[in-house]
């Protein structure tokens, strides 16, 4: 999918991860890693608590990386992230659904 067509799709998703004070955790990679092998295309938002994004812009790089996955966009304190996921989608409807 092109990286437009998967801009417009992100344009009706609500943000799933939150990332604040605390950071990039264990949990935080756990969860992304999850939430993108059962929809793809997932939104985090990162609070204002992590400061201006010249502070928090190379770790969420950094942590998209991490788990394989592609940046789509960072606009203001929301990025969108894509990844293929390997599951395929009537399994992963009926995982997300338990």
């Amino acid at each position: 999918m092109k990286k437009y067509e998967l801009k417009s799709k992100g344009t009706n998703i609500k943000p799933t991860i939150q990332i604040g004070k605390t950071g990039i955790t264990d949990s935080i990679r756990d969860e992304l890693r999850a939430q993108l092998d059962r929809k793809e295309l997932i939104k985090i938002k990162i609070l204002r608590s992590m400061g201006p994004s010249s502070y928090w812009k190379e770790n969420v790089e950094e942590l998209i990386a991490s788990v394989k996955a592609e940046l789509i966009e960072i606009k203001g304190g929301t990025v969108l992230v894509y990844k293929r996921s390997n599951i395929p989608k009537k399994e992963r409807s009926k995982s997300s659904s338990k």
